[in-house]
């Protein structure tokens, strides 16, 4: 997985094809450190259109599920909006199984390109009030 915070507050996790349940947990860590800095809203946006459903078990669903706790639990006062590109029904599914799991606080809405979803992130972090930073993640 790769975490790219230049952009911030918009901070880009791209995902790979398939990755290992270890490699998740490293990547989600990775994430934590690359938001911990940030004051006001931050941003999501993750691009999940190589993954494959295939490569997709239980443990992948769970190890990310548990991973969002972390970051709700590790930074409570940062408010989230999720943008998920996707290009697979397939992964949809898997990724709004995940959202039930832990059930965001944030807004979280699923895209067909990057450049949907960076501009909902733009629009979600200008009217972002200061009420609104008080929400978890």
């Amino acid at each position: 997985m790769i975490v790219d915070d230049s952009e911030d507050p918009i901070c880009k996790v791209v995902w790979p094809a398939s990755m290992s349940v270890e490699e998740i947990e490293g990547a989600m860590r990775q994430l934590s450190r690359a938001v911990q800095g940030d004051t006001g809203p931050v941003g999501l946006l993750l691009d999940a259109t190589a993954v494959r459903p295939a490569g997709v078990t239980a443990l992948h669903r769970r190890a990310v599920a548990e991973g969002i706790h972390r970051l709700r639990r590790d930074h409570p006062r940062k408010t989230y909006a999720n943008a998920i590109v996707l290009s697979s029904t397939l992964v949809r599914a898997l990724a709004t199984g995940i959202m039930w799991l832990t059930s965001p606080t944030g807004e979280t809405r699923f895209f067909s390109t990057q450049r949907e979803a960076r501009s909902f992130l733009r629009d979600f972090i200008a009217t972002s009030s200061p009420s609104d930073r008080s929400r978890g993640p």
